[in-house]
């Protein structure tokens, strides 16, 4: 998996450092976001280990 990116979003009207009509409360703030896909093969691998926990097929993991 990757890290997270570093981003800045606006805190009045929501920008993500990309152009968009500013509403006039713009005050930028740092946020950090993960890709899409790390988020996505993170939730499978939680659904899995969810699942074998509930199966009482889990190993101990130290």
């Amino acid at each position: 998996m990757s890290d997270y990116v570093d981003a800045w979003q606006c805190i009045g009207c929501g920008r993500i450092e990309a152009p968009q009509n500013c509403i006039g409360v713009c005050q930028d703030r740092k946020v950090q976001f993960v890709y899409a896909g790390d988020y996505e093969q993170a939730r499978r691998a939680l659904a899995q280990l969810a699942q074998n926990r509930g199966s009482g097929d889990a190993k101990s993991v130290t």
